[in-house]
């Protein structure tokens, strides 16, 4: 508090130029060195992770103003509605790739088992034939 009572008395000029100092060294702090790039766009995270997939705030962002845009939906309205399609869109296509995944497989037994049966009827073929 000391620091403070003897900064107010050197003046206004004194007290801008600290406040400016302490600006100047927060921006050179980040290591970019330009105050545009803290608020960057790419330095930006995620909006949400699901099943593993990550989220893109631009995407997203995208398609909340075009909702609000062309539905005249307000800002949270619009937002869960990008947000639960946006997670039935990844749901299902996990949903699909797993059940593309299982008919080949079943696909795949069935086919060797018929030619396992196919191959036994060749080798023990019933009397009468």
């Amino acid at each position: 508090m000391a620091i403070l009572g003897k900064i107010r008395d050197l003046g206004p000029a004194a007290l801008i130029s600290v406040i400016g100092l302490a600006l100047f060294a927060f921006v050179f702090s980040t290591g970019s060195g330009s105050i545009t790039d803290i608020f960057d766009e790419p330095n930006q995270s995620p909006v949400g992770s699901i099943n593993g997939e990550k989220v893109s705030i631009e995407e997203f962002r995208n398609q909340v103003d075009f909702l609000e845009r062309s539905y005249n939906l307000t800002g949270m309205t619009a937002v869960n509605n990008v947000w639960d399609r946006t997670l039935r869109t990844l749901i299902l296509k996990n949903q699909l790739t797993f059940s593309i995944i299982f008919v080949l497989f079943c696909r795949r037994f069935y086919l060797s088992f018929s030619g396992a049966r196919i191959l036994f009827q060749l080798s023990f073929p019933e009397k009468g034939e």
